[in-house]
């Protein structure tokens, strides 16, 4: 079978050098330190956020009321 679908090496190796020959690649700048630190304070925003789910799921399917009690603090400190 002769064509379009045909696989080998040779072939592969020959579509990876025209792949290579027309993309134009260009290097990603580095982060500056503004932009780092607003990635970090958005990544524990979204780590508070998801505690903040977790711990009023726990409530909902908490019956004990102490344990009530210790979860409400913990969302009460979360959601300052």
């Amino acid at each position: 079978m002769n064509g379009f679908f045909e696989k080998s090496v040779a072939i592969d190796a020959q579509m990876l050098q025209l792949y290579g020959q027309q993309v134009k690649v260009s290097l990603a700048k580095p982060r500056t330190l503004e932009e780092r630190k607003i990635i970090a304070l958005s990544r524990r925003r979204t780590q508070l956020w998801q505690l903040v789910c977790q711990e009023s799921n726990r409530l909902r399917q908490c019956t004990d009321t102490q344990a009530k009690a210790l979860i409400q603090e913990i969302l009460k400190a979360l959601k300052m």
